[in-house]
């Protein structure tokens, strides 16, 4: 009976243990955008945002349409009301009334203030949007450039590790030429103090790993610890548009300039809403009511107990201490700012498309210079190496010879991610973003 029960617990227990165990699936830095996407609390908070600026201009609608007010009222006088007629007071009221109305009010025309209103809401429909556009754009952004980190940290890691393993071997050749009485001790202790220095390196390039991969996480919205295993994007194509096609599409793309059109358009709107108060103001008004002594009004002894109304309602401000004219004042320079604003964030777009281009170029040049100066750096140690067997050179000089291979791999790796982040700017700064074009 044991043994039926203990069967199942040991698979059960293993089948844990290997999932445990089984390696994170490999993620393309696409997939890292869409998860930080999903998981992130700005886009949230502007989507909340959106959803907003919905309702406003839902309500906007809405207030074009007619309006239906309830009204009830109870009053208790302390004496009765009466008028005087040659003399002879005359009672008019009871000392207890009761009024019910129903008011039904249909705005005809507001100087167009209503129709501005709900076109300035669904313009805050449209900024919200972007808003949002916008907030993604960043973090897509951020999303590359956080994964690219984790892959460089990482690959920096390696390159950390295969140094001390070089130096570690070269330490042990030193101590065995020492031992032999090929080299002096002075010579086995510069080994030993590149090993140290090389081992050093190592675990901070592991702790830098760490940190990238929290980071990634957190972004992601996931625990600090989960495992994170990433596809190394391959290098981006060498040729691009011209620079001038690049800053016109930034202009028409991207998110801040669409948002500066909208606060045009908008400026534009608010320019007509305070010049509404020049016009007449106009609405239809119909009403029903019921006047009496009892609660529901059924019963009055001095006149009718219902009654209805319909009425055109008009009404214009001739005069408001010359308030509403400085309020259109003040809109038309606020409208005149934007305009001034948008001029001078297009040259700044423009500025930040160019510098993205040529971080890119001086990118794809340095990645060139960097493959052929590792092959150099790779063949000097290669003979040195040889030379320090053969007794032709110091330790010193084959440390140095690994150190310089070592530096120029480390330029090699940071040129092919600075690359790949340069690449991954000048997107941004032009607007386009793959990711989101697949949302």
């Amino acid at each position: 009976m044991k043994k039926t029960i203990l069967l199942p617990l040991l698979i059960l227990l293993s089948g844990l243990l290997s999932a445990a165990t089984c390696p994170a699936d490999e993620l393309t830095i696409d997939e890292v955008v869409r998860q930080v996407l999903a998981h992130n609390e700005r886009v949230e908070a502007k989507s909340e945002l959106l959803a907003s600026a919905r309702a406003e201009a839902q309500a906007s609608r809405g207030e074009r349409l007619f309006r239906l007010d309830a009204e009830s009222r109870i009053d208790y006088l302390k004496e009765e009301p009466f008028e005087r007629f040659n003399g002879t007071p005359i009672l008019v009221n009871d000392d207890r009334t009761a009024h019910h109305q129903l008011t039904l009010t249909q705005p005809l025309f507001t100087g167009f203030a209503l129709s501005t209103r709900q076109q300035l809401a669904e313009l805050g429909v449209d900024s919200a949007r972007l808003e949002l556009e916008q907030v993604r754009a960043d973090l897509t952004l951020e999303a590359r450039l956080a994964a690219l980190d984790l892959l460089r940290r990482r690959a920096l890691l390696e390159l950390a590790r295969a140094q001390h393993e070089q130096f570690l071997r070269h330490r042990d050749d030193a101590l065995a030429m020492e031992r032999q009485g090929l080299i002096a001790r002075a010579d086995l202790l510069k080994a030993e103090v590149a090993l140290a220095a090389a081992e050093q390196q190592k675990t901070r390039a592991e702790a830098d790993v760490s940190l990238a991969k929290s980071r990634l996480n957190q972004l992601m919205g996931r625990p600090e610890a989960t495992p994170v295993q990433l596809t190394t994007p391959a290098s981006p194509a060498d040729s691009d548009p011209d620079l001038a096609f690049l800053q016109d599409e930034a202009v028409r793309r991207r998110p801040v300039m669409r948002q500066f059109d909208l606060e045009i358009t908008k400026a534009e709107k608010a320019v007509r809403l305070a010049r509404a108060p020049f016009y007449p103001q106009a609405a239809l008004v119909a009403a029903y009511q019921r006047d009496g002594q009892d609660l529901l009004a059924e019963e009055n002894d001095y006149r009718n107990d219902e009654n209805a109304v319909v009425g055109l309602r008009l009404s214009w401000n001739l005069f408001h201490g010359g308030a509403d004219r400085a309020r259109a004042a003040a809109a038309t320079s606020r409208l005149r700012a934007v305009s001034f604003l948008r001029a001078d964030v297009e040259k700044q777009v423009r500025l930040q498309v160019e510098q993205a281009w040529r971080d890119l170029e001086v990118a794809i040049k340095n990645l060139a210079t960097a493959r052929q100066a590792v092959d150099q750096a790779r063949e000097n140690h290669r003979l040195s190496e040889l030379q320090f067997k053969e007794g032709l050179i110091p330790i010193a000089d084959l440390l140095e010879a690994r150190s310089l291979q070592t530096e120029a791999e480390t330029r090699l790796l940071e040129a092919r991610y600075g690359l790949l982040a340069a690449r991954a700017r000048l997107d941004r700064a032009v607007g386009n973003n793959s990711v989101e074009a697949d949302r």
